[in-house]
């Protein structure tokens, strides 16, 4: 079977370390806001969309909150990048979100200081 990549835009491998928390409404709750928060690994991303690994099930064309972490494990980094998305497809091994709004100037100052921490970190493991 031949993929044809529908996107408009490219995606990057995401660092290994980048998580992401997905809230959707939860239209199995009884509660009428019931909401439901999903975990996992953001595989890749650009500024259209990402995928998330999860092997929770969201469906296709719900709309979604993100909060996206690059750098979860750094203190002084834990801003996260808030997005609001929509689930264009769903697998087994995760979930493909298409961006609906996103803060491009945050996000580009994230992944620039998700660089320059692991320049430094390279920078001292290498003089050390």
């Amino acid at each position: 079977m031949k993929f044809i990549n529908k996107r408009n835009s490219t995606r990057s491998l995401a660092w290994p370390d980048t998580r992401a928390i997905i809230t959707a409404v939860d239209s199995r709750s009884r509660k009428s806001k019931g909401r439901r928060r999903i975990k996992g690994r953001v595989r890749d991303i650009g500024s259209c969309g990402m995928f998330l690994e999860t092997s929770e099930y969201i469906p296709v064309n719900s709309t979604v909150d993100i909060e996206i972490q690059f750098d979860p494990a750094c203190r002084s980094s834990t801003l996260p990048l808030n997005v609001r998305g929509q689930i264009v497809h769903a697998t087994r091994q995760g979930l493909g979100i298409r961006f609906i709004s996103i803060d491009l100037s945050l996000f580009q100052r994230l992944i620039v200081q998700k660089m320059n921490r692991m320049e430094r970190q390279r920078a001292m493991g290498a003089s050390g």
